[in-house]
């Protein structure tokens, strides 16, 4: 596997590898000496990788489970620790969307979208003391932090008697790392269980994110586990035009 920034592994016309470099660093306006995550597909324990399952929690603001500016909190655990791998932060609820079902019901199975605004968004990509799977060995860096473009989840909940029964929810996200955009957060998705609800949130699950806000008061909220987790860190999509265009004029080079 390689680091975002290190490049790809080729061994071209030297001439023509080294104007493409350049072209590629001037159009992103970063530094080719620069580390990164390195790139690949990273899953949970349960579904056969190394990365840490996590906790997750939302804090309600007037203690309104679909309130606009609700905050989502989620980490990695490894059964005594928060974060050691990866913390989602920032994102706040924009709206929901009803897909399925009546979610005012007393009784039955309802599926709502909710997007997320993530103009203050990130996951952070923890070292866990350099054995975290995507970590390039990067001294004097503790975290890569990548800015959330996309976050929405799909809530599949079931209820009885005007009491939740069971509620799982699988997210979606995309970000960019903001050290270095050749890199993204790409295809994101987790899978969340809830697990409970109220005014004190248990000790080793991630804060309540949400605060005063416009003189509303945040009332509680809720908590679960992550029951898997998967991502994949891939190049930016303009960059990868831009090698396949150089190496399509490598191979022109080569025939004439």
């Amino acid at each position: 596997m390689m680091s975002c920034a290190r490049g790809l592994s080729l061994r071209p016309n030297a001439f023509v590898l080294g104007a493409l470099a350049a072209a590629l660093v001037a159009f992103l306006g970063i530094s080719a000496a620069e580390a990164g995550p390195i790139l690949g597909d990273y899953k949970s324990v349960e579904l056969g990788g190394s990365v840490l399952m996590g906790r997750w929690s939302e804090g309600y603001i007037n203690g309104n489970p679909n309130h606009v500016r609700n905050g989502a909190h989620a980490a990695s655990w490894d059964g005594a620790n928060l974060g050691n791998q990866w913390e989602l932060t920032g994102a706040v609820l924009a709206g929901t969307t009803t897909l399925f079902g009546n979610p005012g019901a007393a009784d039955g199975t309802f599926i709502v979208k909710r997007d997320f605004d993530v103009s203050a968004a990130h996951l952070l990509l923890k070292s866990d003391s350099g054995a975290a799977p995507w970590w390039g060995g990067d001294g004097g860096i503790t975290e890569y932090d990548f800015a959330l473009d996309v976050y929405f989840q799909v809530l599949t909940v079931t209820v009885a008697g005007g009491a939740i029964m069971n509620a799982t929810s699988t997210e979606v996200f995309e970000g960019t790392y903001v050290a270095d955009p050749l890199c993204q957060v790409r295809y994101g998705h987790t899978v969340g269980i809830y697990e409970g609800v109220g005014l004190t949130l248990p000790p080793d699950y991630p804060s309540f994110e949400a605060a005063l806000e416009g003189g509303e008061i945040l009332l509680g909220g809720a908590w679960g586990t992550v029951e898997g987790t998967r991502f994949t860190i891939t190049p930016e999509p303009a960059t990868l035009a831009l090698v396949g265009i150089g190496l399509a004029a490598m191979g022109l080079r080569r025939r004439k």
